[in-house]
């Protein structure tokens, strides 16, 4: 298997047609991490923008909206199911674009874009060092790059509820390896800046960034969407979970979320990674 295959085949396949049924909701779910990153990413019109872990396409729209018709965004993911979803929601945007490669070794060419982007997509490399090297010869001098990653599991309830109602129910998961790719890779931000100063980027910076996750309706909906995606199809997986399990994890999960309803839905909060970074 190349670099990333195990990602190819885990986001085409069940996850990848799951979060492929519930695409608004997702996209309502993480606008507020949306709007951070293109406040990040500084993107005007004429911008060439290289969009990483592209998913259904919902950023690269945005970005390719934002940089008119005069530029350009490609968006760039290794699921072959969300892409197709991608490029069906495009089919009225003649500056965005859709490929599916392996960000981490695709040939994109010497400075062809003027800014990267990525909303949770840059965590799951084989090589980290590699892919910010690739990226990095991919934007053109002056380019900028916003990215933003997720914090520890444990300032998350949105993942560790989940987490814990599925251990509680089916016993925890198989540890991951320190440093493997993964949701929480970037957690600690500070060997991240050090990463992307390693593969030539300047001007790096690193930090926090707390939002919510937005869900229109009540604690019952946004436990099934949070079981949906996430921690709980791993430990499903591993432990040869039922639909009776299942119902059991999302019963603890919707009154664990209670806490966060509010007259506007259910607003979840959430601490992300975010990194901003310029091509000398």
């Amino acid at each position: 298997m190349g670099a990333n295959a195990e990602q190819a085949e885990f986001w085409s396949g069940d996850p990848g047609r799951k979060w492929v049924a519930h695409q608004p909701l997702l996209d309502h779910l993480f606008s507020e991490a949306t709007a951070a990153l293109f406040e990040a990413a500084e993107i005007g019109p004429g911008a060439r923008v290289l969009d990483i872990g592209c998913g259904a396409g919902d950023t690269t729209l945005e970005a390719a909206r934002r940089a008119g018709a005069t530029g350009r965004a490609l968006g760039i993911d290794v699921s072959a199911p969300l892409l197709a979803l991608a490029e069906e929601r495009a089919r009225d945007v003649p500056n965005a674009a859709f490929l599916k490669a392996d960000a981490q070794s695709h040939g994109f060419g010497a400075g062809g874009f003027d800014r990267l982007t990525s909303r949770f997509g840059v965590m799951f490399f084989d090589d980290f060092d590699a892919a910010f090297g690739n990226l990095r010869r991919a934007l053109a001098p002056g380019g900028r790059a916003a990215l933003l990653a997720w914090a520890p599991q444990g300032e998350n309830p949105w993942s560790q509820i989940p987490r814990d109602a599925g251990v509680a129910r089916l016993g925890p998961p198989s540890p991951t390896p320190p440093g493997a790719p993964g949701q929480f890779a970037f957690a600690d931000p500070v060997p991240v800046a050090e990463r992307l100063r390693g593969a030539g980027f300047a001007e790096v910076e690193a930090g926090f960034l707390d939002i919510h996750l937005r869900i229109d309706g009540g604690a019952r909906e946004a436990a099934v969407l949070a079981t949906m995606v996430g921690p709980i199809s791993r430990i499903m997986a591993e432990h040869d979970g039922t639909e009776e399990d299942r119902a059991a994890i999302v019963a603890d999960v919707a009154e664990r979320f209670r806490a966060f309803e509010t007259a506007d839905g259910v607003r979840v909060p959430a601490r992300l990674t975010r990194f901003t970074a310029r091509v000398p």
